[in-house]
């Protein structure tokens, strides 16, 4: 029951994550247009742009990078996670999870969800900052508003996320009878 509802979980990760990256592709190609040639891509602390790109240049470098980590994280953890030994994961509680075989795969459809997991707040930061550089560059000034709240909101995110993370992986209340971990097979 708990690896089905594990599983349906990982799937529910994986189409909000790339339900943010097809966002983010969508609102690139509406603004496209309205922004000028040369954008403002890198800012100082006070918001004023200090680094210059072309429009296409920039939008292309967001989506082959989002594009190669959906790929690479988002819908393909499952395909390289499973090639390793789980006995050689560096995680919370391993002699816990890898006590019996049901417990190993859960914990490795969990550790996919949480590599898909990390999907979400990657593509939600690209996202952010695809949308504030656009703000920006519809702006006479083409400068950042609010740049200490653009920090502030990225390190929080990820200071929830990995809180999430020890959280997730967290083994049910009673441990008491953590098994033993078996010897690996030669």
């Amino acid at each position: 029951m708990e690896m089905q509802r594990q599983v349906r979980f990982r799937l529910w990760v994986r189409i909000l994550a790339l339900a943010l990256f097809a966002a983010t592709a969508g609102y690139s190609a509406a603004q496209y247009g309205a922004l000028p040639q040369r954008l403002a891509v890198h800012f100082g602390l006070d918001g004023t742009p200090n680094g210059w790109q072309t429009k296409a240049a920039f939008f292309r470098a967001i989506l082959l990078i989002l594009t190669a980590y959906n790929v690479g994280f988002v819908l393909g953890t499952g395909l390289w996670l499973r090639r390793i030994n789980p006995r050689h994961l560096n995680i919370c509680w391993k002699q816990y999870w890898l006590a019996t075989d049901a417990r190993c795969r859960l914990v490795m459809v969990k550790l996919e969800t949480m590599l898909a997991m990390t999907g979400i707040l990657f593509n939600g930061i690209f996202a952010g900052i695809v949308w504030l550089v656009v703000r920006a560059n519809l702006t006479p000034d083409h400068a950042l508003p609010a740049p200490s709240l653009v920090l502030g909101l990225i390190l929080g995110a990820t200071a929830a996320y990995i809180a999430w993370m020890f959280w997730f992986q967290h083994p049910p209340a009673d441990t008491s009878r953590v098994g033993r971990l078996k010897p690996e097979a030669h």
